[in-house]
């Protein structure tokens, strides 16, 4: 129902959406196909393994994802022709936090390649607001304790946009009013666009 309403949230603000890309992790097609369908929109779902989360969390152990014909077959609006920039044999069970950056980086790059015009769609993890944006909008990876900073101050459903002026991308706030409630707090993107030191001094702030 949440993901429902963030799509009809995205559609009543004048948001059209091109192509929906989203990580291999069940709830995130699930949480896909939601908004896919409360934009109205009969759009296939890319699922892309480099949009998983950090592996360090996996413990060791490779997730057993369902492939895009399981998932079609199970009633899910996906496009089994999408050949991924990823498979998930590829991602590294010890992968550093440096390298789901750079993993997370190399899939936007690709994706805006593919996609010089247009607006894409990405659903995938609360540390991917982070991973996704971080070096396309011209930054260094943060240090591990910003990172799970940012981690811990990202509600369920949170949304960010990113935007292309003159070959330079930047994050320009939500499309939408974050969704509130007593379970899942609200949502500030700005703490994306933050310094290292301008983080690390609200950081102590709220410690």
């Amino acid at each position: 129902l949440k993901t429902k309403l963030l799509g009809r949230a995205l559609r009543d603000s004048g948001v059209k959406i091109d192509f929906v890309y989203c990580s291999s992790a069940l709830r995130c097609v699930q949480t896909a196909v939601g908004i896919v369908k409360g934009l109205g929109m009969t759009t296939l779902i890319n699922v892309e393994p480099g949009l998983f989360e950090w592996m360090q969390w996996c413990k060791g152990n490779r997730p057993s994802w369902m492939q895009a014909e399981e998932l079609r077959k199970s009633g899910y609006s996906i496009n089994v022709d999408y050949v991924p920039i990823f498979k998930g044999s590829d991602l590294p069970l010890n992968e550093s936090l440096t390298s789901y950056y750079e993993r997370s980086y190399s899939v936007m790059k690709d994706l805006l390649k593919r996609h010089p015009s247009g607006t894409i769609l990405i659903v995938a993890h609360g540390a991917s607001l982070e991973t996704c944006t971080r070096q396309l909008c011209g930054s260094c990876p943060r240090p591990i304790e910003q990172f799970f900073y940012l981690l811990q101050n990202t509600p369920y459903l949170a949304c960010v946009k990113v935007t292309e002026a003159q070959s330079l991308w930047r994050i320009t706030d939500s499309p939408i009013a974050p969704l509130t409630h007593s379970m899942n707090s609200s949502y500030d993107p700005r703490q994306l666009i933050l310094s290292s030191l301008s983080l690390q001094d609200r950081m102590r702030s709220n410690s």
